[in-house]
């Protein structure tokens, strides 16, 4: 079922394209004559160092307590 759907997308896309070599309806595929400044920018790495420039710190206490067991250290015993 997704080979065929991306059979068929495929092919809708290549009959846009082939569409569009002209352009119709203020549509085109052709690239832009014109250089805007904000196509020098590079979006995603300022998203990304955006996201990952507040890393949060681990608590020095959380209040779990391990321990108690007697079987294999993982605090499993047969008494409840």
């Amino acid at each position: 079922m997704l080979a065929i759907a991306g059979i068929v997308l495929l092919a809708i896309v290549y009959t846009i394209m082939k569409y569009l070599k002209t352009p119709k309806h203020g549509f085109t595929c052709a690239e832009p004559s014109e250089v805007n400044a904000l196509d020098h920018l590079k979006i995603e790495s300022l998203i990304v160092a955006e996201t990952f420039s507040h890393t949060p710190t681990a608590s020095a206490n959380d209040g779990v307590k391990f321990g108690g067991g007697d079987f294999g250290g993982g605090g499993s015993s047969g008494g409840f």
